[in-house]
């Protein structure tokens, strides 16, 4: 069975081509395809068939196009993925949405976990506000921004990285940021190695006099370090002109040093010489200065630059071990020789010269030959016979160094020459030669031996050896030293093609010159060069040659010294960087120096130092305007030290407050000492300044933040805690020491701290910790605890697992909070709701009573407004008045329960306004007195008083009325018709009484326990049927209680009531209008 192929991408097109031509000739196309001549239609066949290869030639490009689009892409996929940094793309929410091989990699995290997952969980949580506000720069920003940060690893590890992230719109995700990053951990580490080492090379370069300098060839200025300027004496004098360094050094070195620089700046010709200079203080010093040229992008010599040495003390040692060879050069021609002389004939010995003197023999003294053999020490006696016998049987002669014993029984070394006397036959008669005392040079062979040894150490250690090449010979023989630095065999000898084999290719022309200068024409050398050791390692040595001479002048040898110098090399090297960083982290720290010229009062400044001032660059000001620079409150401080200073010689270190030429005020760090003349009088003050505005403010900020947390961790009850797991030690901090009972650095085993916890608790907080160690889950529990005053509080503990580099759990931390205030607030507030809702139905309860106290006189209200309108023009006058007079008894007494609702309602929500002044208890009496007299006359009642008239208290006047309204209302509606009313106000200590004592018909114990109770009110009617709800006397209970008095009742059925209430009294102050 066959089948049909599926058709091609150009069988499909051509397809697509015909439907289409179709569709737009139908008709049109075949009538004027009939109307063509038989050519016409050849040819318009020809043109199709070229036209359709045409186009299945471009169908053939188009494939191979699509090809090379295809392969193009797996190649950007592979350059993509396996690019040497990572690419990740975040959406404007942070999410990754690529990822590139390389970035999962350094992440240790799948590729497929990546995507979709914030970038902010890779960042360590000490970079997290660095990250989210360089992602807020770099989203929209037009220009790439860069930013280093460390990321997480999915091990608990972390790297450094450096970001390089572009922000572009996506036409799927919007604004995107693409982030390019590099694992850039090593380049930090060596950051700070090489912070460590200037450090150290910034000590040893004042430890071994050591400085750089920088001669601008355009500004014709020569750039210190503060060392050099130390060397000079001049530690302010950083900057000096060409002209002006030149005159530092002494008249007879001048030219040296002149020619030397001229020749580097000429020709470019590195320099390395010992020239004397003055110090500032007329000191003459021996200084070693090295200098080298510094091109520019076109080879033009620009700069020159180089390192100067106070070799003072070396060059003094020199002169002395010279002057001590000289010494011992003489010493040798004064030393002491003598001859002798034996005749074989007699045996007797005659002491010639300083012989006699050596073995402490009277001068003229001639001993035996038994006697001087029986001075040799014995363990040289034998070798003397032999030596002696040789010469007087054979004619040997001989030359020995042995230990004699002198007449005076010293102990000395000898040198003893001699040779046989012949006759004129040839007959050997006496031997004759010479002696010489050599204790001394022994001495000095034992010290040389010594010292030799010392030095081939120390050779060793400093890769320091010698050298020497026999011109005729033309032999090179080196120490084992030497050797070593060419790491060959210690016995290797090479020829002087060999040796000078072994220079760099750049280097060799250099030594061949050198050396044939100083083999022919006698001209030492002191260069440093590379070579190339017999292993491949290209070195830095410094190699010396000087010739040596025989008695007629010529040169035969040529010796020196080797060194390996690649350390010191080194550390010029990164000298060099370390001085152009400090000049970069000076301008970078907005550092600078200055200089005051005590005579001239001027004040001299460095670039920095005038940009933080705000003074023009060049601008030298005085004194005085320096000091009016400074804001007002800083001002007199800094006079205050600098003439402190300027007079007494005090240095100071301030940090003070500049106001700039804008108003705009700056922090900075003030630095100054004082420079002494040869008669050590002060002359100068110098010192530094920076400004230090941005830490100040970032001090600022963190004292701010510091002290928000302390409060904040204050008032939260807050602390921190670890336990290392090895150590079994617990250590807190913050509130936690007082949880825990602690002084500043005490600790605790893990099982110390369980054992204060409650014992029902003790077994939650050991399973949680348990577990956080050995599988790393954290915790959070709330337990009871005891804390150091034996109190028990309630704790909530955290705690989570820090895993070293293997994700070995080796500490667990956490936070530990007192919240014994929550839960028992928490407890509080179920107490509280219980009580809320017990007000609320008493609430609801006493609603119902007012509800019902309002009914009755709303309902005798109704019925006689409802009697009016029906029967108004029917009823007797007399009927009218007696209900219009119940009508008003009815609206007051609706008026009264309403105003006292309201003010008990405004009182309960804290609305009531509470206004207290000082005045006279007895006016608001008798206006209220005053104001009811009509309402008791009514009623056939009689009220009296009796007022103390000078009781002041302190009082809110609209709430006092209230009280005495109410009081006064109560008596008259419960009294009699005929009763008494009496009202006092009397002094009892330092409160004022009001009493309202009727003898109405009084109340019962179980009224008189329920009169301040709300929900227990029970409405009583008055004598006369008066209505009322009780409301009066809890309004008046809580206004008396806001003035800080109190309110009492005493009362028997049928004998009548006494209301009284206290208020504080307000001696001594008028009383207010």
């Amino acid at each position: 069975m066959s089948t049909k192929e599926k058709p091609t991408d150009a069988e499909k097109l051509r397809e697509r081509a015909e439907k289409l031509a179709k569709k737009k000739a139908k008709k049109k196309v075949t009538d004027e395809f009939a109307e063509m001549t038989e050519n016409e239609r050849l040819r318009l066949l020809h043109e199709l068939s070229v036209h359709k290869i045409e186009l299945e030639l471009q169908n053939e490009d188009l494939r191979r196009a699509h090809e090379k689009l295809d392969a193009e892409h797996a190649r950007f996929q592979d350059l993509y993925d396996f690019a040497p940094v990572g690419y990740v793309t975040i959406d404007k929410n942070n999410l990754i949405h690529e990822v590139n091989l390389t970035a999962a990699t350094l992440l240790g995290i799948r590729r497929i976990d990546l995507i979709g997952q914030s970038l902010s969980n890779l960042i360590l949580p000490e970079d997290q506000d660095l990250f989210f506000h360089y992602r807020k720069r770099a989203l929209g920003a037009e220009e790439v921004q860069a930013e280093e940060m460390r990321l997480l690893k999915q091990d608990g590890s972390w790297f450094w990285g450096h970001f390089e992230t572009s922000s572009i719109q996506d036409t799927d995700n919007g604004q995107v940021c693409r982030i390019v990053f590099s694992d850039i951990t090593r380049r930090k580490l060596e950051e700070e190695n090489t912070t460590r080492t200037s450090a150290l090379l910034e000590t040893a370069g004042r430890v071994a006099r050591f400085g750089g300098w920088s001669a601008d060839l355009v500004e014709n200025r020569v750039h210190l370090t503060p060392q050099a300027a130390e060397i000079r004496g001049k530690p302010d004098e950083l900057h000096p002109t060409l002209k002006e360094a030149g005159a530092y050094y002494a008249p007879e070195s001048r030219k040296k040093m002149g020619d030397a620089f001229r020749k580097c700046v000429r020709e470019g010709v590195p320099y390395d010489v010992e020239v004397e200079m003055f110090t500032a203080q007329g000191e003459r010093i021996w200084v070693r200065n090295l200098g080298a040229p510094v091109r520019d992008a076109s080879g033009a010599i620009v700069r020159v630059e180089g390192s100067i040495q106070d070799i003072t003390r070396s060059k003094r040692a020199e002169e002395e071990a010279r002057q001590a060879q000289a010494l011992l050069g003489r010493a040798g021609r004064m030393a002491l020789f003598g001859g002798w002389r034996m005749d074989l004939a007699d045996k007797r010995i005659v002491l010639i010269g300083e012989t006699a003197a050596i073995h402490e023999m009277p001068p003229d003294y001639s001993p035996s030959f038994e006697e001087a053999f029986n001075l040799i020490t014995p363990e040289w006696r034998d070798t003397m016979t032999e030596v002696f016998d040789k010469c007087v049987h054979e004619g040997i002669p001989f030359d020995e160094e042995i230990e004699i014993v002198t007449i005076k029984g010293n102990r000395i070394w000898v040198r003893i020459i001699g040779e046989a006397i012949r006759d004129g036959s040839g007959a050997i008669v006496g031997v004759e030669g010479a002696f010489q005392d050599i204790t001394e040079s022994k001495q000095f062979e034992e010290e040389i031996l010594r010292v030799n040894n010392v030095l081939e150490k120390a050779g060793r250690m400093a890769r320091f050896g010698g050298w020497s090449i026999n011109l005729h010979e033309n032999r090179v023989y080196w120490t084992p030293e030497v050797a070593a630095i060419h790491e060959m065999p210690a016995d290797f000898s090479p020829s002087l093609e060999e040796g000078l084999s072994f220079y760099a290719p750049e280097w060799r022309d250099k030594i061949t010159e050198v050396f044939g200068k100083c083999a022919h024409e006698g001209v030492p050398y002191d260069e440093e060069m590379q070579i190339v050791t017999s292993q491949g390692r290209l070195i830095w040595v410094r190699a010396m040659g000087e010739p040596i001479r025989d008695s007629s002048g010529v040169i035969v040898r040529v010796e020196g010294a080797f060194q390996d110098i690649s350390e010191r090399k080194r550390a010029e090297e990164k000298i060099l960087r370390t001085n152009i960083l400090l000049e970069q982290t000076s301008r970078l720290a907005k550092f600078g120096a200055w200089n005051v010229n005590l005579a001239e009062q001027k004040v001299y400044l460095a670039q920095n130092t005038s940009l933080i001032h705000g003074f023009p660059q060049g601008y030298t000001p005085t004194v005085e305007e320096c000091f009016n620079a400074y804001a007002p409150e800083s001002r007199e401080k800094v006079i205050e030290v600098f003439r402190k200073c300027e007079k007494e010689g005090v240095p100071f270190d301030e940090e003070m407050e500049l106001i700039v030429g804008n108003g705009e005020r700056r922090w900075v760090r003030g630095v100054g000492e004082a420079v002494r003349d040869a008669s050590g009088a002060i002359v100068r003050v110098i010192g530094a300044m920076q400004d230090i505005s941005d830490r100040k403010r970032t001090e600022l900020e963190i004292l701010r933040i510091k002290t928000m947390l302390e409060r904040a961790a204050s008032m939260a009850l807050f602390g921190g805690w670890s336990v290392n797991v090895a150590e079994r030690r617990l250590y807190v901090s913050g509130q936690a020491t007082e949880i825990y009972g602690l002084g500043p650095g005490d600790s605790l085993t893990p099982e110390d701290a369980i054992s204060r916890y409650i014992p029902e608790w003790q077994q939650t907080i050991v399973d949680a910790f348990d577990k956080c160690v050995q599988k790393g889950e954290p915790f959070d529990v709330e337990v009871e605890i005891i804390n150091k005053r034996g109190n028990r509080i309630w704790i909530r503990k955290t705690g989570e697992a820090i895993r070293n580099e293997s994700g070995e759990v080796v500490r667990v931390e956490g936070a530990i909070q007192d919240i014994t205030d929550r839960v028992q607030d928490k407890e509080a507030l179920v107490r509280n709701n219980q009580k809320l809702q017990k007000a609320l139905d008493e609430k609801d309860k006493f609603f119902s009573i007012i509800a019902h106290d309002l009914k009755s006189p709303l309902a005798g209200f109704m019925a006689l407004t409802r009697m009016l309108t029906d029967e108004f023009n029917t009823l007797p006058l007399k009927d009218l008045r007696r209900m219009a007079f119940e009508l008003a008894q009815a609206t007051e007494t609706m008026f009264n329960l309403l105003k006292n609702l309201l003010e008990w309602s405004l009182m309960q929500r804290g609305l009531l306004t509470y206004n207290p002044v000082i005045c006279l208890l007895a006016d608001p009496i008798e206006h209220t007195i005053e104001l009811f007299q009509t309402t008791a006359g009514n009623k056939n009642v009689y009220m009296q008083s009796e007022l103390d008239q000078n009781l002041l208290v302190y009082a809110d006047k609209q709430m006092l009325d209230t009280i005495l309204r109410n009081f006064v209302s109560n008596a008259i509606k419960f009294s009699m018709s005929g009763g008494t009313i009496f009202i006092s106000a009397v002094r009892d200590k330092d409160m004022a009484v009001v009493t309202v004592q009727d003898n109405g018909v009084g109340m019962d114990e179980e009224h008189l326990s329920n009169l301040f109770i709300l929900t227990r009110k029970k409405s009583l009617r008055g004598t006369e049927g008066e209505l009322g709800t009780g409301l009066g006397l809890l309004l008046c209970k809580d206004f008396v209680e806001k003035h800080g008095g109190r309110i009492w009742v005493e009362s028997q059925p049928g004998k009548g009531s006494t209301f009284s209430f206290a208020l504080p009294i307000a001696d001594g102050v008028k009383p207010a209008k």
